[in-house]
């Protein structure tokens, strides 16, 4: 089990807009009544941290190298094969449900 905690310790010292980051993507928006394409993501920020939905599994690996770029992400988190990912400055833990 990882705990984490911020609380708001941490000094904030510029925002991130994920709209703009994101902008060579095809975003959802909450309003969009077109079908869903493979192509597709959501972007949904929430305070500190944000979620990327990723609508078709084409779009994932882009998503993730690019959300890797951005300045001022500190951790891109995902799931793959079973397992959770954490990419931190170029590297990589993986998490699996198990015993050990």
């Amino acid at each position: 089990m990882i705990v984490v905690a911020d609380h708001a310790h941490t000094l904030i010292e510029r925002a991130v807009s994920l709209g703009a980051e994101f902008s060579s993507f095809d975003v959802r928006r909450p309003t969009d009544m077109r079908p869903v394409s493979d192509s597709q993501i959501a972007v949904c920020p929430a305070q500190r941290a944000a979620m990327i939905y990723v609508l078709g599994p084409s779009t994932l690996e882009r998503v993730i190298a690019r959300a890797q770029r951005i300045a001022g992400v500190e951790q891109v988190i995902w799931r793959e094969a079973g397992e959770v990912v954490v990419a931190r400055d170029g590297s990589r833990l993986r998490l699996a449900p198990g015993d050990e």
